[in-house]
């Protein structure tokens, strides 16, 4: 468990190629002393190691064995984040995305995880915004914003005002080459 807790640090600390191998073992440790819950929580955390690298395909051959085995145990909070991975793992460019951001909104409502509907209110908002619709993007990144900064979450206000930032600088850029036509 130290060794997944200090590998997940790695990844959250900007060193996600590092946190790689260490969660790998710790999650095939986990598997082994069937731990399913715990291996569920911690592949999870691989996968979101795996789209810190851009490793799409590898993070979703790793989500959709987690969403089986959090259907099978009924384990509605994991089979939430594994939802809004998988739309982070498909790209926000694929229409399929955003079904499963809607699924993941759904059952993280369900269970109160409100940290992780803000997540889900984040990949919306580029799903959003990859379909050119800069209001919904908005609305979503507004909506995490305020939950974010309801729970104290440290990480979360700051990525959101980021993304808003962005959205306010494509919406000048895109005034600006309107009237230059």
């Amino acid at each position: 468990m130290i060794r997944a807790v200090r590998a997940n640090g790695l990844v959250k600390t900007g060193h996600p190629a590092a946190g790689v191998a260490e969660l790998a073992e710790a999650v095939a440790w986990f598997a082994r002393s069937q731990l399913h819950y715990t291996r569920s929580l911690f592949t999870l955390r691989l996968a979101e190691a795996h789209l810190a690298m851009g490793q799409r395909a590898e993070a979703r051959a790793v989500i959709d064995t987690v969403l089986a085995t959090a259907r099978d145990r009924g384990y509605r909070h994991v089979e939430g984040m594994a939802e809004r991975l998988l739309a982070e793992a498909l790209g926000p460019e694929d229409p399929a995305a955003l079904g499963h951001v809607e699924i993941a909104t759904r059952i993280l409502e369900e269970v109160g995880a409100r940290n992780d509907v803000a997540k889900a209110l984040v990949t919306r908002a580029a799903c959003h915004r990859a379909a050119a619709d800069i209001p919904g993007a908005r609305t979503a990144l507004e909506q995490a914003l305020e939950i974010f900064t309801s729970l104290g979450t440290v990480d979360g206000p700051p990525l959101v005002a980021a993304r808003l930032d962005a959205l306010s600088a494509r919406i000048d850029a895109d005034r600006g080459s309107t009237r230059a036509s």
